[in-house]
């Protein structure tokens, strides 16, 4: 199989795709936030100005572990990044949209999984059509 001989094929897929799925999945986000979130406090505008700050951390945190994992070899940078977040998410939802601790994790998480979700079948789709043309295989 020339994808285990060659990872180039996901890998060049995988980076050439995934900053066009992260640009449009900031307003997907929004609109994942506005079904678990409703009332007076979260207006459309609300969720997002809070996707872009999910993102802006998010894409902070990935460039810190990025840089420490260049300079420092340690197995617990992937660990911290996925800590920081899972702290993170709670702690902003809160303080965005003034809810009590228990829907702040619920929303907070149940968000992240739809996000993951998502993204994760977007990405894949492209990666899985890309290495058929590439190997000439016949779309199922």
């Amino acid at each position: 199989m020339s994808v285990i001989r060659n990872p180039e094929l996901i890998n060049h897929n995988l980076f050439k795709y995934l900053p066009r799925v992260m640009f449009f999945m900031m307003p997907f986000s929004m609109l994942i936030g506005a079904i678990f979130i409703r009332g007076k406090n979260a207006l459309l505008y609300d969720h997002l100005v809070h996707s872009a700050y999910i993102h802006a951390v998010m894409f902070l945190v990935i460039l810190i572990a990025v840089l420490i994992g260049r300079f420092i070899e340690t197995p617990y940078v992937n660990i911290t990044f996925l800590i920081a977040m899972i702290l993170y998410l709670p702690i902003s939802v809160k303080r965005m949209f003034a809810r009590g601790w228990f829907k702040s994790i619920l929303t907070s998480y149940s968000v992240a999984f739809v996000y993951v979700l998502i993204i994760s079948f977007v990405i894949l789709g492209f990666i899985v059509s890309d290495v058929s043309t590439l190997l000439d295989l016949p779309a199922a």
